[in-house]
């Protein structure tokens, strides 16, 4: 499956905007926060837990604010288009 028909499926559903941004933001904002703590020595396992925590909400709350701000109303638009 390319990367062009996963965005294409992912934007018409507040799922796919989640899972989306999870995929592209969440994972590697945990994996930069770990790896930097790692290289200062600071890492705990429970300091992974919670950059990884961290890294996850803040893409739902990223794909989430998206959808209602943008996204809605360029699937809108888009119906209204095509009803024409």
């Amino acid at each position: 499956m390319s990367v062009a028909i996963l965005i294409k499926k992912a934007s018409f559903s507040l799922r796919g905007h989640v899972v989306l941004l999870q995929i592209f933001c969440g994972v590697p904002l945990a994996v930069l926060m770990i790896w930097l703590n790692y290289n200062e020595h600071t890492l705990t396992f429970l300091w992974a837990l919670w950059c990884a925590l961290v890294a996850s909400l803040s893409a739902v709350v990223c794909a989430v604010g998206f959808w209602f701000t943008f996204s809605r109303r360029l699937i809108r638009k888009r119906k209204l288009r095509q009803d024409i």
